[in-house]
């Protein structure tokens, strides 16, 4: 007797009862999500690598043979030391000296963001812009690096360099594993904003994309304060429910102005009021002038282009801060 087929194909909305829990039903589309095998995931070689990296007693020795056996991760590695990211004048030829300049925080958070970037370049969702999506990452990461940088406050900035790099992660894991319905949202929500997104997502699927990208985090043992703020990154309101001075709220706040910097380095149409709204909410949220903003956003420009390459994402020129003003005004 033949043995009895199995079907794994992906059911979004399925059937429950109207007394089902909501968090029952997310719980449940999540399982159905994972079991498609179809969610973007780190490499073994990457996860060794961040594991490795936060050993508190750490083997530089097993750790470089790890880093060696992926050549792009390796070659990442080294690309990145050797960036303006570092400042330093004095160019470096060794894994080890590497290591040293990165830290070790960093070249964990490197190595899982090269794993992804590498395997998801492009997909089967037709409407998902794979492109796009890691070209609007990079822009985050960098743009949270600096101003974790900049503040020197709670937050590490290699942490919220990730952070920026990965936040947006549960919108490619819905384009992977719901390609065909992830489309429908797509469409449903084009030209209406990130909050019709994430409204069409809850529609769709009971959770939006910062939900499930937090549970795939929480999966990958990322801190809990880091998948706190991926979750909440999107909503000033929810923020307030963290803890005041936590690390999951100031990341949280940090993604949020970082999306906002995104915008502008990917789009080559921003409303000009929207510019204006960006220099305000750095201002409020953050103390960074309208004075120092220009600054500010001409270097997050200038690293977007260096990590860009780095990465091998799409990047483009952007306008001085001074210019863009100038049309939004």
């Amino acid at each position: 007797m033949a043995p009895k087929k199995v079907n794994r194909s992906l059911k979004t909305n399925p059937h429950h009862s109207d007394d089902t829990p909501l968090e029952d039903k997310k719980q449940q589309i999540y399982k159905e999500i994972k079991r498609t095998r179809k969610l973007p995931s780190p490499d073994i070689t990457a996860l060794e690598i961040y594991r490795l990296a936060h050993d508190k007693d750490v083997d530089y020795a097993k750790l470089k043979r790890v880093v060696e056996k992926d050549p792009a991760i390796a070659s990442r590695v080294m690309q990145l030391a050797n960036s303006a990211f570092y400042r330093s004048q004095v160019r470096i030829y060794s894994l080890k000296n590497a290591f040293v300049r990165l830290g070790m925080k960093m070249l964990g958070h490197v190595a899982l963001g090269v794993s992804l970037v590498s395997q998801t370049k492009k997909g089967p969702c037709k409407e998902f812009d794979y492109e796009g999506f890691w070209s609007e990452s990079v822009a985050r990461s960098v743009a949270a690096w600096y101003l974790a940088r900049e503040r020197g406050q709670i937050i590490d900035a290699e942490v919220a360099f990730t952070a920026g790099l990965l936040c947006q992660i549960g919108r490619l894991a819905f384009a992977a594993a719901y390609p065909t319905k992830y489309a429908e949202v797509l469409q449903s929500a084009r030209g209406k904003g990130f909050v019709s997104l994430l409204d069409q997502e809850r529609k769709m699927f009971y959770m939006d994309h910062n939900e499930l990208a937090a549970k795939m985090m929480a999966e990958w043992n990322l801190p809990d304060f880091f998948c706190q703020a991926v979750h909440y990154q999107d909503s000033l309101t929810n923020q307030e429910s963290l803890p005041p001075a936590s690390p999951q709220r100031e990341l949280a706040r940090i993604l949020q102005w970082s999306r906002a910097i995104s915008m502008i380095l990917t789009q080559r149409r921003i409303p000009p009021r929207k510019a204006l709204e960006i220099m305000v909410k750095a201002t409020n949220l953050f103390g960074i002038t309208p004075q120092a903003f220009p600054e500010s956003f001409d270097t997050i420009s200038s690293e977007w282009l260096k990590m860009g390459s780095i990465f091998e994402v799409a990047t483009r020129e952007v306008p001085p801060w001074s210019e863009i003003y100038n049309q939004a005004g």
